[in-house]
């Protein structure tokens, strides 16, 4: 599978030795399904504590997500904490990485073929610990097939790709669909040398959670513009939906929506909703529109 935006990046935590087939057997499934993997690295087990917690926290903040594999081995011991293993010291520097930042997941995978085998004291402790401390962003797993663990952690990691956008502060929210991209970037160009602009094209049929996004962006935005040239049947039914969705009449950030004259079938596409301004206008015209309706709003609000 070819990189792409979608590609998850995983830090895989080291294993006890009697892990270690697992661990590989793990890694080849999850390059297998499209992932990046991350590792510590050689030459380790000698490292300072502080410089370890460093060498691990690089690491893990080149990851979207962590994965941690227990078994019945407590394993080796880091160099001036001869009571705390390699594995437990990496999941708890990832779990307080994580605790600051909310920006990643982390996965525990402790195989079900395991669960009844003798174990370590030291580990037995751990996993408990582990378990009584599960957080949101947390997922522990005993699925025996590593296959479906991994697809696991692939859906819940492509959910939250698609759900997380930045969210920030502009004077245009400009949204449009993909078909109409090559004009909609002409328009954007232009107004982006007056106002702030955050774009949005639509993907129809796209799994995105396009409306999360839109209502949260709309709280930090001045002006919504909805921009429509060959998708006026689309565009008519989704600034429906936006309205809806972002409080209708009593939405603090009034929406533009705009069809280019150039296809003649948009002449007649104008709408009558409260707060929505509809307007048909030449493409070269909608730039200077845009700027007087901003103007407008800027003024409302001295």
């Amino acid at each position: 599978m070819s990189k792409n935006v979608d590609t998850i990046r995983v830090f895989l935590s080291e294993v006890s030795e009697e892990m270690k087939p697992t661990k590989d057997f793990l890694s080849k499934i999850l390059v297998r399904a499209g992932m990046e993997l991350i590792f510590l690295g050689p030459n380790y087990e000698e490292i300072d504590d502080e410089i370890l917690t460093n060498k691990i926290l690089d690491q893990v903040k080149k990851a979207d997500c962590t994965i941690h594999i227990l078994g019945h081995s407590y394993g080796k011991r880091i160099k001036n904490q001869k009571h705390t293993s390699l594995s437990e010291f990496q999941f708890y520097v990832a779990q307080n990485y994580q605790k600051e930042n909310v920006i990643s997941k982390i996965f525990i995978w402790y195989p079900e073929d395991l669960i009844d085998k003798p174990i370590d004291a030291s580990q037995e402790d751990f996993i408990n610990s582990v378990r009584n401390n599960i957080s949101a962003n947390m997922v522990y797993s005993n699925h025996e097939s590593p296959v479906v663990f991994v697809e696991d952690v692939r859906s819940i990691m492509l959910s939250d790709k698609k759900e997380i956008k930045d969210i920030k502060n502009t004077d245009i929210f400009f949204i449009y669909n993909e078909l109409d991209e090559d004009e909609a970037n002409e328009i954007v160009e232009l107004v982006s040398d007056i106002a702030d602009v955050t774009k949005l094209g639509i993907v129809q049929n796209s799994p995105d959670d396009y409306m999360t996004f839109i209502s949260n962006q709309m709280t930090k935005t001045k002006l919504l513009v909805i921009y429509f040239n060959r998708t006026s049947a689309w565009a008519t039914h989704f600034v429906q939906q936006v309205w809806n969705k972002t409080g209708g009449a009593s939405s603090q950030t009034p929406i533009l929506f705009l069809g280019d004259l150039q296809t003649e079938s948009n002449e007649n596409k104008n709408i009558t909703i409260p707060n929505v301004s509809s307007m048909m206008l030449e493409a070269d015209l909608m730039p200077l529109e845009i700027k007087v309706h901003l103007d407008t709003i800027k003024i409302e609000k001295i």
